[in-house]
């Protein structure tokens, strides 16, 4: 009766130190991949945001057919690079990287810490499209939930062309003109970019299955991780172009409905994808450099946690 307590005892604190061997690895292999590909991420978000700019400065004048003209062309991306050297300098590409990190650091972190816990629960042995939805969707809104005040701060930061504002000053002014509301702008259409992660998860749980055997796991993972990635970006874009707008917007909130056709006046459908080049070549690789390092932190650490979170006391 005693060996079966212990052995229960050992089983439940294996699966705790799961859920935190998978949080604390998600966290720090998100931290590492971001970091490195920050600049590309960057220029992505001004892209992204570049619409709303070009929308407000051409509204007092719709009917000039120059100006709408004018506001359907897009700015490129080695324009906006150009553009960031010649007011910044290299420094500029770096801007806003702390609330970055931090967010970051949440974001990956609270993900797989709560897609591990909620694994236990949807999912068994067999591959399972509705275990890995449910289990990716509790972890997404759940992050989403915790981390957009982070993001709206990042995003305000990063579009800040006087750099008047630190992070605190930031927080501050976001308290003072639009109240703590402010810190949830956007976060309708976060809560509907959660399908991002799992359409990812789903693919790259399909793909590491297939190649579990192979003996080029590090690349296959890789591989699994990119293609993923590249699929969920490509279906979710618009909305992350339209949750970035709603973030940046100090002024109002603005409904869905709204900016939908704002953007299909002034910029067309080419608008829901403007900075979609550098988003691509930004979050695949980082998607699948994350993962690489996320299997091998697991690989490393597991059996050191095992023996200082299981052993009998």
């Amino acid at each position: 009766m005693s060996l079966s307590k212990e052995a229960s005892s050992l089983i439940i604190s294996e699966r705790a130190l799961n859920v935190f061997l998978h949080g604390f690895s998600g966290a720090l292999a998100g931290c590492m991949s971001t970091l490195l590909l920050y600049p590309i991420e960057n220029v992505k978000t001004r892209m992204q945001a570049l619409a709303k700019h070009e929308r407000e400065n051409n509204s007092e004048d719709t009917d000039n057919p120059d100006n709408e003209k004018k506001a359907k062309k897009s700015k490129k991306i080695l324009d906006m690079i150009q553009e960031m050297i010649e007011k910044e300098g290299p420094k500029g590409f770096y801007k806003g990287v702390l609330p970055y990190f931090i967010g970051s650091l949440a974001s990956f972190g609270v993900y797989f810490f709560w897609y591990e816990f909620f694994k236990a629960f949807f999912i068994k042995d067999k591959f399972s499209i509705p275990g890995y939805s449910a289990t990716a969707l509790c972890a997404g809104w759940i992050t989403t939930s915790v981390t957009n005040p982070i993001w709206v701060i990042h995003t305000r930061i990063l579009l800040d062309k006087e750099n008047k504002h630190g992070i605190i000053g930031t927080i501050q002014n976001i308290i003072k003109k639009e109240g703590f509301e402010g810190f949830f702008k956007g976060i309708g259409a976060g809560y509907v970019l959660v399908l991002n992660p799992i359409i990812q998860f789903l693919v790259y749980e399909f793909l590491k299955r297939k190649f579990e055997n192979s003996k080029y796991k590090t690349a296959m993972v890789f591989l699994a991780g990119a293609i993923s990635k590249a699929i969920a970006t490509f279906i979710t874009y618009p909305y992350q172009t339209m949750k970035t707008n709603m973030q940046a917007n100090k002024q109002k909130n603005i409904s869905q409905i709204e900016l939908i056709k704002e953007i299909l006046k002034h910029k067309g459908l080419q608008g829901f994808f403007n900075g979609f080049g550098a988003k691509l070549s930004q979050t695949v690789i980082n998607s699948a450099l994350m993962l690489v390092i996320y299997e091998k932190i697991q690989v490393v650490v597991k059996q050191l946690l095992l023996a200082l979170f299981t052993r009998k006391v």
